[in-house]
């Protein structure tokens, strides 16, 4: 697996990119050790590609995982063009409440 460092002082970040990656989500974020609830942001589409092995991943390292499917939104006022956002990925957040 790639592994690509995005410094942002101290909201750095890594980002891991290969085979096993999905995999990997639930182990890696075991080791910043946050608390059980963390939930899956995405779009339906990628959602339904890759959410079934994102939420795998979270049950089998121990998380309490929920998905929330963000459908597209116009643009915000003050953008030149009104067409749709697209989301195409996902986003994973721990520490729920």
């Amino acid at each position: 697996m790639l592994e690509i460092a995005v410094n942002l002082a101290s909201r750095s970040y890594r980002i891991l990119v290969g085979p096993g990656a999905l995999a990997a989500v639930g182990p890696e974020l075991a080791k910043l050790r946050p608390g059980r609830k963390v939930a899956v942001f995405s779009d339906p589409a990628i959602l339904a590609l890759y959410g079934g092995a994102v939420i795998e991943s979270l049950r089998r390292a121990d998380f309490d995982p929920v998905e929330i499917v963000l459908e597209a939104q116009t643009a915000p006022p003050g953008f030149a063009e009104s067409r749709p956002f697209q989301l195409r990925g996902a986003l994973v957040f721990a520490n729920l409440p």
